[in-house]
């Protein structure tokens, strides 16, 4: 949908379904037993002080269990080699939320949901959070935040810890043949294959 109508179309269109399907998915995630904070964190709304466009914001994202504990060792050796950065973790699920605040609670200055994939959405979730750079675990790819950091400069890198069938590997970069490697290229994002991402 995006490559027939254009990113800025895509990205209004985004926006007016939001306001239509919000209150549908507020219901939906109650259903399933999210907390109100949970609810309002995925909306954008990050009760925590935030940071400063000065700090070196560095953020990672993993979707549920399996991937933010593929990032476990990432983030603690990020936290030792960049002592003075500071560290985003989110994650999609109550779950994820719950073993990244066990795993990675000392390590990370801030631990919340990933906001839903609306451009409104998004950029209060980024104003608040400035990131400099994010670190996506498995290819979950979503196309209004690659384009809004883009916009924004935010250098974006998916990570995988298995090389995918649908991935070429060039001389110089990998690069994704499908609709995802067309939301990365199109974006200015990066593929980092890791093939021993859990022993980092």
């Amino acid at each position: 949908m995006i490559f027939l109508l254009g990113a800025s179309m895509y990205q209004t269109i985004s926006d007016i379904l939001w306001n239509i399907i919000k209150p549908v998915g507020e219901r939906i995630v109650r259903k399933k037993g999210y907390p109100e904070d949970a609810i309002k964190r995925k909306c954008g709304e990050i009760p925590e002080e935030g940071f400063s466009k000065e700090d070196d914001v560095i953020m990672f994202h993993g979707v549920s269990v399996g991937e933010a504990l593929a990032l476990e060792n990432l983030v603690k050796t990020t936290r030792k080699e960049f002592p003075n950065s500071k560290i985003v973790m989110t994650t999609g699920t109550y779950t994820g939320q719950e073993i990244a605040k066990k795993k990675l609670g000392e390590y990370t200055d801030l631990i919340t949901y990933f906001p839903a994939d609306f451009p409104c959405v998004i950029n209060k979730f980024l104003d608040k959070i400035n990131p400099n750079k994010v670190f996506i675990a498995e290819t979950e790819i979503w196309p209004n935040f690659a384009m809004e950091c883009k916009n924004r400069g935010i250098k974006l890198y998916i990570i995988t810890s298995v090389t995918p069938c649908n991935i070429t590997l060039h001389p110089n970069r990998h690069r994704y043949n499908t609709i995802g490697s067309s939301i990365i290229r199109n974006n200015g994002a990066n593929s980092i294959v890791y093939p021993k991402l859990y022993n980092l």
